[in-house]
């Protein structure tokens, strides 16, 4: 889930994304992706997201779920820092891992679709 991992490192950027609702406190943010963008970024139908990361210790938890509040499945993982010095997201989302980092061509077109960059 390219556009889950663009989104996590959009969390720490300011101002929050366009496309989303977000709220931040002293160490965690969270925000929820619409079942627009969640479909158009993520290429899952009737469906919205919602993230948070906790940035003093990097995990990530959140959900995918139907429009109705009912979830579809799980979001869960962590950030990193890698030895490259770009920051990079291990998430696990409905199941399926993936890692991406800052600077690959993936996350930069995800990160475009929901407006981060």
């Amino acid at each position: 889930m390219t556009a889950t991992a663009a989104l996590l490192l959009g969390l720490l950027a300011t101002p929050a994304p366009q496309a989303t609702f977000s709220a931040t406190g002293d160490s965690l943010r969270c925000v929820i992706v619409d079942a627009k963008d969640t479909r158009r970024c993520a290429r899952l139908a009737q469906a919205h997201m919602f993230l948070c990361v906790n940035r003093d210790t990097g995990e990530v938890l959140g959900a995918v779920q139907r429009k109705t509040g009912r979830p579809i499945c799980a979001i869960a993982g962590g950030l990193y820092l890698a030895t490259t010095g770009h920051l990079c997201a291990d998430l696990s989302v409905c199941s399926i891992r993936s890692v991406s980092c800052e600077g690959d061509s993936n996350v930069t077109a995800a990160s475009r679709c929901l407006g981060l960059l």
